[in-house]
């Protein structure tokens, strides 16, 4: 599992630290039952754009939190790193908005739905490489 890059950083990783704090906050505030997992959650069936923004910071437990966190944190050191703290974050929000947006238009219809940072880890991964 990598946890350091040996590719020139130019950039500390506020950016990175910040979005893994985030999802921290709002899954211990998903925990705690102040903040409502189905009102954040990406719902199929209709068109919600505030949730191609919440979605990406709910996760289903610790286990997926953690997961993505590690990853998150492997890759954004090194996208981060290259792209300093403002490219990273439209990259990051880019990427998540994107795809939460592209799979409610396909799921219209459907039951369901999705949570998580998956998408953008995914995504920087791709980057990274």
């Amino acid at each position: 599992f990598p946890i350091n890059t040996d590719a020139p950083v130019y950039h500390f990783p506020w950016a990175t630290i910040s979005f893994i704090v985030a999802n921290c906050l709002a899954f211990a505030g998903a925990e705690a039952g102040a903040i409502s997992v189905d009102e954040w959650a990406l719902q199929s069936g209709h068109i919600a754009p505030w949730e191609w923004v919440t979605s990406n910071f709910m996760h289903e437990g610790y286990g997926h939190l953690l997961g993505n966190m590690f990853f998150l944190w492997s890759v954004g050191l090194i996208v981060e790193g290259k792209l300093g703290w403002r490219m990273f974050s439209l990259v990051y929000l880019g990427i998540g908005i994107t795809q939460c947006a592209l799979e409610q238009i396909c799921m219209l219809g459907a039951d369901g739905g999705s949570l998580g940072a998956s998408s953008i880890v995914f995504g920087l991964t791709a980057i990274s490489l």
